[in-house]
């Protein structure tokens, strides 16, 4: 016979260049009959904090779902679905730099995409490798829920009077506004 039907799997690789800095990954879950799993490894992970990655799951309104912020060589996420649509996998380092990889299972993983990556900054369709510091902050996702007509407001707080810089991404995961020393 045939065995049990099983959600895909997929594998990707990529590389932090150092503290503070988030690679931001966009899967469309287009069933919610299937867990998404996603099991993140450190090769180069010598102790505790040498390098510390992090994982983050956000479902399709922004929302954090899951998380595993431990010390070790391998970090895990089990999250069933509650909704389909296009979930973010943040992968940030808390602290020091190197490569990691992940496998990701979950119904359509096949559709798995890159959306930000810190070490590959695009400036006028040219890739500059190393152009963020690793000083710069990402602020955690915001849900935006009063929009009407192309208009929203929102309201974040920082820890110190500073300039940041502003990205903002349609549900597709395009940057349809990109604002500097705001």
């Amino acid at each position: 016979g045939t065995g049990p039907i099983v959600p895909s799997h997929i594998y990707v690789s990529e590389y932090l260049g150092g503290s503070g800095r988030t690679d931001i990954w966009q899967v469309n879950v287009n069933s919610s009959s299937y867990p998404i799993a996603i099991t993140l490894i450190m090769p180069n992970w010598t102790s505790s904090s040498n390098p510390d990655f992090d994982l983050y799951l956000y479902n399709p309104s922004g929302s954090l779902v899951a998380y595993s912020t431990g010390t070790t060589r391998q970090e895990y996420i089990g999250y069933t679905p509650t909704a389909t649509g296009n979930y973010r996998i943040y992968v940030r380092s808390y602290t020091g730099l190197g490569n990691y990889f992940f496998d990701l299972s979950s119904a359509n993983a096949t559709s798995l995409t890159l959306i930000q990556d810190q070490d590959k900054v695009a400036n006028n369709g040219e890739e500059n490798i190393g152009a963020m510091s690793s000083e710069e902050k990402v602020l955690p996702t915001i849900k935006i829920t009063n929009i009407q007509k192309g208009q929203f407001s929102f309201i974040f707080n920082l820890l110190e009077d500073e300039k940041i810089n502003l990205s903002i991404y349609d549900r597709s995961g395009r940057m349809i506004k990109n604002m500097i020393d705001f």
